[in-house]
């Protein structure tokens, strides 16, 4: 015979709800501090992509009036370089950004 749990008598009241609360120990100013963090992220994000779409479109414009492999080569190696060194730069002036963004007083 099995025994079901609709058949064991209760033997008090069952225990009350644990109540789970969340303190935030941001000043009133925290979120503001965030968003505008966020905001200056983004116009990052932006200016560098419209940046590396200017040097793409200009990379184009030098491809089509090379006039022989070494100066293709030359442009390309050139354009590289250049990229690269965006894109540490880039990378570098987020990390500072958000570095800011996550500690606010020290900024």
């Amino acid at each position: 015979m099995t025994t079901h749990l609709r058949d064991i008598p209760l033997t008090g009241a069952p225990p009350p709800p644990q109540e789970v609360r969340l303190s935030w120990s941001f000043g009133p100013y925290a979120a503001t501090a965030l968003v505008e963090g966020w905001l200056e992220i983004a116009e990052e994000v932006q200016d560098f992509y419209a940046s590396r779409l200017r040097q793409d479109m200009a990379l184009q414009h030098r491809l089509l009036h090379c006039t022989d492999p070494g100066t293709l080569f030359a442009v390309q190696a050139e354009f590289v370089q250049t990229a690269v060194a965006g894109y540490r730069g880039h990378f570098d002036r987020l990390t500072a950004l958000g570095q800011r963004m996550m500690s606010p007083a020290a900024a």
